[in-house]
């Protein structure tokens, strides 16, 4: 049985007896394809595994053939832009014009812009890898409460910038950084009352964790069907642990690469490799110009050379805060390798403590405590861990789903 939400947010039950699988012709529309991640990896391997053309807002050519992306059809709505905001912007736009409808028989959203286009692409899946990261500010405050009425009103925006400007001047700001804080906080409620119409046009909402599932609950109001990312375990192996540890992830400030460092600069006999490719901020890539001796950044890197490194490496750490899922622990204990993560998002769900260390309120001397620990020898229970998240169970669930919503 599985229970799939409506466009109302109820909950309805499905149940199978022998369900089959009947090739149809779907289309995934991801976001774009302009840095590696899991999410860009996970839909990769769908559209293989589905045989569904992949529709994006841009791709970059050097992301793809890192991606092995071979064999899927990739349809670009447009060329590449390397400006973040101009980026996201366009983004919307193409997708927000484009049709398929009637070409493919269902539809994947993938990601939060995508969905622009979700009005007018029935049936359809959102699979939510993660709400909008910079919409979580728990503020209400008198000030966010006002500027909230402010813009919510039935006005022209004009009289509504009017309107919070004057609410701005008359209250008893403690500094810019009250001020900065409820401007994130309101254009996260703008944001959300914009995305909720694309939400409650998809047909069904797919997560990656519970973590995941309790987010879009208390963001959208909407329920939400969990089905974990896989990965091929068969593509990953463990070999004799050599001298250093490995940290996967973009090079972005949510995941705390600040903190590997300064762990590792107090660690002068322990050696850390950093992957991944660099983000959009760059005064925080500066950062990579000035490592400790101990400290290795590699950026990104081939999937074979990846798989490398995580079969020689001593353990694997991450610091990602409130991280939705976490695709590099499951390609960690694949490769047989101890994981050290914060107690914190979807970790908590994948990270058991037979496979990993998961430290409460990280900071770099706890990680730096916890690398210094024995680590377990067991890399067989590791890699039976991962194969509960092999890519044939994710594709299994999805498809799953598929059959729900196009039997609606």
């Amino acid at each position: 049985m599985i229970e799939i939400a409506n466009s109302a947010g109820d909950v309805v039950k499905f149940i199978y007896a022998c369900p089959s699988w009947i090739v149809v012709k779907g289309a995934i529309l991801h976001d774009t394809f302009s840095t590696i991640g899991g999410a860009e990896k996970l839909m990769i391997c769908l559209a293989k595994a589905v045989g569904a053309d992949i529709i994006t807002g841009q791709a970059s050519d050097e992301v793809v053939a890192v991606l092995e992306a071979q064999g899927v059809n990739i349809v670009r709505l447009g060329e590449p832009i390397n400006e973040p905001i101009l980026r996201t912007r366009v983004t919307i736009k193409r997708f927000s014009e484009c049709d398929f409808q009637g070409k493919y028989d269902f539809f994947i959203f993938s990601g939060i812009h995508s969905l622009h286009a979700a009005d007018k692409h029935k049936p359809s899946i959102w699979y939510c890898h993660h709400p909008d990261k910079g919409l979580h500010y728990p503020v209400q405050s008198t000030l966010f409460i006002k500027l909230k009425q402010a813009v919510s009103k039935r006005a022209p925006i004009l009289r509504q910038m009017a309107d919070a400007f004057r609410i701005i001047r008359n209250s008893k700001l403690k500094g810019l950084r009250e001020l900065i804080r409820n401007f994130k906080a309101l254009r996260f409620f703008k944001n959300v009352e914009s995305d909720k119409s694309f939400v409650n046009c998809v047909t069904a909402i797919v997560v990656n964790s519970k973590y995941t599932a309790n987010s879009v609950k208390g963001i959208f109001g909407r329920e939400s069907v969990v089905v974990y990312p896989g990965i091929d375990t068969q593509k990953y192996s463990c070999k004799n642990p050599q001298n250093f540890w490995l940290s996967v992830n973009r090079i972005e400030r949510h995941k705390r690469i600040m903190m590997q460092i300064k762990a590792f600069a107090d660690l002068p006999d322990e050696h850390l490799i950093i992957v991944g490719a660099k983000g959009d901020d760059a005064s925080f890539n500066g950062i990579l110009d000035r490592l400790p001796e101990n400290v290795t950044y590699k950026g990104a890197v081939s999937e074979e050379e990846l798989a490398e490194l995580y079969a020689g490496c001593r353990g694997f750490i991450t610091t990602a805060i409130d991280e939705d899922f976490g695709m590099t622990v499951i390609e960690a204990l694949a490769s047989g390798k101890y994981v050290i993560a914060p107690q914190s998002g979807g970790y908590v769900e994948t990270v058991l403590p037979s496979v990993g260390k998961l430290v409460p309120q990280m900071t770099a001397k706890t990680l730096a405590q916890a690398i210094k620990e024995d680590i377990p020898t067991d890399s067989a229970l590791r890699m039976a861990r991962a194969k509960e998240f092999d890519l044939s169970v994710f594709v299994n669930g999805m498809k799953k789903v598929i059959e729900c919503i196009r039997a609606r």
